[in-house]
């Protein structure tokens, strides 16, 4: 006793110490910046205490006159509750898990060392101040406890040493039936190992377990529960009487025994309906007339909610539904499900209707599944009730109830299965319980009609089939059930034909048109009849009856089986039916596909060893199909004549070899084996990137690598795996990063592409979560709940809260969570003290909220109403509370954190204490690892960070409101992806690592796509163009630019390049080169830049060239991506015109002549590409001014020069030229410039002339950009 006396003196001490030290801390934070700072630099692995302890002391000296609240604000009080706001849910750090209250230990229990020691020994003081800030949480006090009796026996002996390894965190939902935390309670001071419970061994040194986070029910009951004791403990629940409290250590033996039986009957009775009811179902009133006229509404029991009920209508959904629109839906279910429960005539458009409502909306889900449940539930006609069982195993296999609900479905089954006499109805359960148990998730389309009417009006007993082709156009009828998935239809034809090979997941299903030449693999975990409802759409199935059958045929699709996975080795000769279905494939590749483009030798050698297995041996009087035999391409170089002597010749000799017919297939696949392209499956794809590819390629997938191939099946790049780094899929774009480059593609294949690659090489799947969950301390986690229940209290005595004195009884702390927790209606009165004008902004952004919340609306007016600090410190607030919801993983939840993650992309509070309260929200909620919460809230973390060091370094917010596409992607939480384009008019799309990069973090990302080594390749630059009534601009982004505040400015002066309207200004960034002193020509990325930007330049007319030239440029060109040239008809020629569109301008086309561009061609026959390429870069730089950067601008100062000139830029100086011309009006060095002087649309130079300056004025939009490349041109002179 006089030991636990010196200890709670000792505490209070302490305590007067840390509130006299808080002063001083404080001053030294004026800012937010400072504050955040120092909020933001803590990492939530691990945890610095005496950082930590500076964060409290700082948040509660902003305010010296801090009080706590009383012991009456921490009273959960419902009715209070009520009053305030019938709809809030409860405080988030009491009722979004458990865990947030398992910290706060009882004195007993915080005697107890964490190192494993005996209980008996002394206190350790060292943990004292751990204890301290349990125990005076800010007025949270814990009933009282018994005190420690002396120690009568002696210590047991210390444990031993031992350290285990770290516990992993465990991603498994913990069982319902296994507590996390468990009561200890001491037996004459003594822990005692009860008989109900397993002892928990002190032979090892405990280690924090993973926090996880339960969501409580609203209305479920808080009970205090205690971390779980190193040491041997007797384990029990905690027994509550009937008024709530909980019982005390001396109540008798009998009376805990009865407790605890009642606590086990509840236990087994947990999964009961109406348990269910009375967390999730809405509070909903008797609609009589009486007791409306007298203001007295009678609720309605939550036991005849769920009970069988003859009303036609309801007033109110059973489950809360966020969404106004899904309770309208929800009614009109209920009166519909009344109808069709009533009627005799077909229920077919009511069926239809439910399901595509509960597949589209989610949150309709489960009130659907309770409405049947509750019509089910009593109901006294069999007909009615086979119905609802009919109607609740049709929509159990299109879509899935909530995790909470399924808890509770089946030990509802089991009840009706259990209390129900008639055969028919116990049947249809039997067959329910047992059919769920396939279900592959959700359907992706709603059904269709062929189907609800076989499930629902299938009298007798029909089965639907399908058929599944092999490659000879030969198919086996299989049945299908309406849960069967594509893998799961491989499964039955494997235990059809009795082989184990086809389901050993190298083979698969595809869907193929009707000449079995195009085809798309279908993913195994897809259900069939998504398949069937698809073709229903588009008018293409036919339902062919033929009773016990029915037939489901599409004319225009079949579907197929096909080897999918070749991993190297032929099958062995022990399963003919694989060797059989192998050499099926490999004659449909080789004759029907040409796959492998096979020389005339190997045609023939092959149609002998085929013709040998259908015809037999060699006769002369047999008769050969020649297109069955050959591919089509090698058919067209002779006649059908000269093919004839060459088959038989090569069926003839093998007839002679004597092989049977496995013998033959397998040296058929032994040959086809060696062909370059075997078991590569190619896909169609576009290329974008700086290389002169043609834009039509072909993808190669097989067991080691990827092939770039050309159309003519020409190899231009081979990919090991082993080189790939990643592989990334962004919207319809493949990315291949590899070590030194990184390729770009575009496909319609993604999904397929990426799903047979990680087949084959599963190391390129991500794997990696986007965060990751440390573990977390007891001790860690009640400090950052300290922290966000601090930072309330300092809203609350600052008096920053709009409190509504008219309606608060007393200061209770429920009353007071209603400004911090979630609200299913609008709010009455903003939420701090704001003037008239500012309150009615704040309630319509409120209502904007909410709105939000179940529909987009118009983000940027959001925004846009944010004018002052005032309102921009409410939409915070506004927005934490909404995001204190008790649904985590919940569309409202998403939109509500993506609104928030929003705002921290834009613009920081101003406010300490709301900066204070926001990272203190953040930082708790981050912690959850269990919902996508904790994602969220990381995910805001970062954007506030980011935020913070822009407004650092630039010393101000941003300019301009978020662009739409910048919007789009925050919403989404997806990092900003922008297009920057090279001069061949292909582009590489750049993922934003942080919403504030500048150009200079988009040119490392660039030069690691290309491969330019960012030290020898200097001089480039990022520059947004546009063009408007064909002109085209270009204006040089600067390092430092940001450039989502160059979206925000398209936007806002209408040069998107996603608005609808073509007259409009259009703008795009492109990647090129301004520097050209820098320029390496021993790099041939760079010299391949150089010249795609040569011959971009004279498309723009920027590049002067006579017409000579421009023949010789275009033959050279012609032989690069025509070829040779080809003798044709007098006045005929290759096609030229699609070189000099591409390439040149409209006015050089006039006077060009196809006759002596043919001729220049002829005379480049037989020339290399890379020779031409070689010609193309000499003829265009010969011109000495071709390293220059040129500007239009206009002059009229001088009336001896043109009004329209060339300004080029280059190491030497300045020139002016005659526009579109070489010819130099006048030139001046770097060292003769005196002055330059930009505006917006003009440039004046000041260049010397003997003894004085002369002025050059120049009318030019490029003026800055001018001056910029002028700057960095004379930095080395």
């Amino acid at each position: 006793m006089k030991e636990m006396k010196r200890i709670e003196k000792e505490l209070r001490v302490r305590e007067e110490e840390r509130r006299n030290s808080t002063a001083a801390i404080g001053s030294n934070y004026n800012s937010v910046d400072e504050l955040l700072d120092l909020l933001l630099n803590e990492e939530s692995g691990s945890f610095d205490v005496k950082r930590q302890d500076e964060v409290i002391k700082l948040s509660v000296s902003i305010n010296s006159s801090f009080t706590s609240l009383t012991d009456d604000d921490y009273d959960i009080n419902e009715e209070d509750d009520e009053s305030v706001n019938g709809n809030e849910s409860m405080n988030s750090d009491f009722d979004r898990s458990n865990n947030s209250i398992n910290t706060i230990q009882s004195p007993i229990m915080s005697t107890v060392p964490s190192d494993g020691s005996e209980i008996s020994e002394p206190v350790n003081t060292e943990i004292l101040p751990e204890v301290k800030g349990q125990i005076d949480y800010k007025g949270l006090k814990l009933p009282k406890q018994p005190t420690l009796p002396e120690p009568t026996l002696p210590p047991p002996p210390p444990p031993p040493v031992f350290y285990p390894p770290p516990i992993p965190v465990l991603t498994k939902k913990p069982s319902q039936n296994e507590p996390i935390y468990e009561s200890v309670r001491l037996i004459n001071g003594i822990n005692e190992p009860s008989k109900d419970t397993k002892e928990v061994t002190t032979s090892t040194r405990m280690v924090d377990k993973p926090i996880t986070f339960p969501r409580v029910p609203e209305k479920s009951i808080i009970t205090r529960i205690i971390p779980e004791s190193p040491s041997p403990v007797k384990v029990e629940e905690p027994t509550v009487t009937e008024n709530g409290k909980e019982k005390v250590d001396g109540e008798s033996e009998a009376e805990s025994d009865e407790s605890a039986a009642q606590i086990r009957q509840s236990q087994t009775q947990s999964y009961d309906l109406i348990n269910y009811a009375n967390d999730y179902f809405n509070d909903i009133y008797e609609s009589n007339l009486m007791d409306t006229l007298k203001k007295r509404p009678k609720l309605i029991p939550k036991s005849d909610m769920i009970k069988y009920t003859k009303c036609n209508t309801i007033s109110n959904s059973h489950i809360y539904l966020y969404d106004p629109d899904n309770v309208q839906f929800a009614l009109n279910i209920w009166k519909d499900l009344q109808k069709y429960l009533t009627s005799t005539r077909s229920g077919t458009p009511f069926i239809r209707s439910l399901v595509t409502q509960g597949l589209q909306q989610e949150e309709l889900r489960d009130e659907i599944y309770v409405q049947i449940l509750r019509q089910l539930n009593g109901n006294a006609n069999n007909n009615q009730s086979l119905k609802l069982i009919s109607l609740l195993q049709f929509i159990m296999r299109i879509f899935q109830c909530s995790n909470e609900l399924k808890k509770y479905l089946g030990q509802f089954l089991n009840k009706i299965l259990s209390s129900n006499t008639d055969s028919r109805i116990h049947n249809h359960i039997v067959n329910l319980l047992k059919s769920t148990t396939d279900v592959w998730g959700n359907r992706k389309i709603v059904p269709s009609l062929i189907e609800i009417n076989y499930y629902f009006q299938n009298t007798q007993q029909l089965i639907h089939h399908i058929k599944l082709y092999l490659l000879n156009n030969s198919y086996l009828l299989l049945n299908i059930h309406p849960v069967d998935t594509y893998g799961s239809l491989i499964a039955k034809l494997s235990l059809l034909l009795k082989t184990e090979f086809i389901d050993d997941g190298t083979w698969g299903i595809y869907e193929s048109n009707s000449e079995l030449t195009e085809m798309y693999y279908l993913p195994k975990y897809d259900h069939i009849y998504d398949l069937v409802s698809s073709w229903e759409r588009t008018n293409e199935i036919i339902l062919q009856t033929n009773p016990p059958n029915l037939l489901l045929v599409n004319p225009k699709k079949k579907l197929v089986l096909k080897k999918r996975l070749f991993k190297g080795t032929l099958p062995s000769p022990s399963h003919p039916l694989e060797i059989n279905l192998n050499y099926l494939q490999s004659i449909h590749e080789i004759v029907r596909l040409d796959k492998y483009a096979v020389t005339e030798k190997i045609g023939i050698a092959l149609a002998g060893i085929q013709l040998q297995l259908v015809h037999g041996n060699y006769k002369p009087e047999l008769l050969y199909r020649t297109e069955d035999a050959l591919p089509p391409r090698l058919l067209q170089a002779k006649k059908i004549d000269q093919w004839i002597p060459l088959l038989e010749e090569s069926h003839y000799q093998i007839t002679q070899l004597k092989e049977n017919k496995f013998s033959l297939q397998l040296r058929y696949l032994n040959c086809v084996r060696k062909l370059n392209f075997y078991g590569t499956s190619l896909f169609e794809l576009s290329y974008y990137g700086y290389l002169d590819y043609d834009p039509h390629l072909l993808l190669g997938i097989n067991a080691t690598q990827l092939l770039l191939i050309q159309q003519d099946l020409t190899v231009l790049n081979e990919f090991p795996y082993e080189e790939i780094q990643t592989l990334q899929i962004q919207d319809e774009s493949l990315v291949i990063n590899l070590s030194a480059t990184k390729f770009v593609f575009k496909t319609k294949f993604t999904d397929d592409i990426f799903t047979l690659i990680t087949s084959y090489y599963p190391k390129l799947k991500k794997t990696e979560t986007k965060f990751s969950h440390p573990l977390i301390t007891n001790s860690y986690r009640s400090k950052l709940l300290r922290n966000l229940v601090d930072s309330r209290n300092l809203l609350i005595t600052n008096n920053y809260l709009n409190l509504d004195t008219s309606t608060m009884k007393s200061k209770s702390r429920k009353q007071y969570s209603t400004y911090f927790t979630y609200s299913k209606t609008p709010i009455t009165h903003s939420l701090l003290k704001l003037n008239q004008s500012e309150e009615l902004t704040a309630l319509e952004t409120f209502k904007f909220i909410l709105n939000y919340t179940q529909t987009d609306g118009q983000l940027k007016l959001f925004l846009n109403k944010l004018a002052n600090n005032n309102l921009l410190n409410e939409a915070y607030l506004q927005l934490i509370k909404q995001s204190n919801s008790t649904m985590p993983n919940s569309n409202i939840t998403r939109k509500t954190w993506s609104l928030l993650n929003l705002l921290a992309n834009y613009l920081l509070p101003t406010n300490k204490l709301i900066m204070n309260y926001l990272v203190s929200h953040l930082k708790y909620y981050s912690m959850d690892s269990v919902t996508v919460v904790g994602d969220y809230a990381k995910i805001v973390m970062k954007s506030l960070q980011n935020t913070n060091s822009h407004n650092k370094l630039t010393k101000t917010n941003r300019k301009f409101v978020p662009s739409s596409t910048e919007i789009n992607f925050v919403v989404q939480f997806k990092s900003i992806s922008i297009k920057v384009y090279l001069l061949n008019n292909n582009y590489y799309t750049v993922e934003l690592a942080n919403h504030y990069d500048t150009v200079q973090d988009v040119l490392g990302i660039l030069f690691n796509y290309i491969g330019l080594d960012g030290q020898d390749c200097r001089g480039y630059g990022i520059y947004e163009t546009s063009t408007l009534n064909g002109s085209y601009f270009e204006n040089y982004l600067v390092p430092a630019s940001s450039l989502v505040d160059v979206l925000s400015r398209w936007e806002t002066n209408g040069s998107s390049p996603n608005r609808g309207n073509q007259s409009a200004q259009k703008s795009k960034f492109v990647f090129k080169k301004y520097l050209n002193k820098f320029l390496n020509l021993n790099n041939p990325i760079e010299k391949e830049l150089l010249l795609q930007q040569l011959l971009f330049n004279i498309k723009t007319h920027k590049y002067p060239i006579n017409t000579n030239e421009g023949e010789i440029l275009i033959a050279l060109l012609s032989q690069i991506h025509i070829g040779n040239y080809q003798q044709m008809d007098p006045g005929e020629f290759p096609d030229y015109c699609s070189i000099l569109s591409k390439y040149f301008p409209t006015n050089l086309s006039v006077n060009i002549s196809y006759e002596r561009v043919s001729y220049y061609h002829q005379s480049l026959v037989g020339s290399k590409a890379e020779d031409s390429y070689k010609s193309i870069f000499n003829l265009l730089t010969c011109w000495p001014l071709y390293k220059g950067s040129l500007f239009n601008v206009v002059q009229s100062f001088t009336p001896s020069w043109p009004r329209n000139l060339w300004l080029i830029l280059d190491e030497t100086g300045i020139f002016l030229l005659e526009e579109r011309t070489k010819n130099v009006i006048a030139n001046y060095n770097f060292t003769d410039l005196l002055n330059y002087i930009p505006t917006t649309n003009y440039l004046m130079l000041i260049v010397r002339n003997e003894a004085k300056g002369v002025k050059i004025i120049l009318h030019t939009v490029e003026s800055y950009s001018i001056t910029y490349l002028i700057r960095e041109y004379i930095k080395d002179t």
